[in-house]
């Protein structure tokens, strides 16, 4: 049951429900397509996609990707509209 939170942050309730009753297994395109993964990438490619990920993210500003990060991690159960509020005030 624990794998049910992370399955339903990722994915809309109806795909979410039916892979949770299914009790299917996907593989990596699939979990791509439904949104559970971002990207794909072969074993003989991980390393260096992970290095260019990393790489982006570490040419970006640290005071914005903190500030980024806090308003993901603050809005992240709000309900929508209260979300909404919160980053029109500045509050995040």
């Amino acid at each position: 049951m624990i794998i049910m939170a992370p399955i339903f942050r990722c994915v809309s309730r109806h795909k979410g429900l039916k892979l949770v009753l299914s009790g299917g297994i996907i593989n990596a395109s699939e979990a791509e397509k439904i949104a559970v993964m971002n990207r794909v990438y072969s074993r003989e490619r991980l390393h260096e996609s992970t290095s260019e990920m990393a790489s982006e993210i570490a040419s970006k500003s640290a005071i914005v990707l903190k500030l980024i990060l806090e308003a993901h991690y603050t809005m992240l159960d709000m309900e929508y509209f209260k979300a909404i509020g919160e980053v029109s005030r500045g509050v995040c």
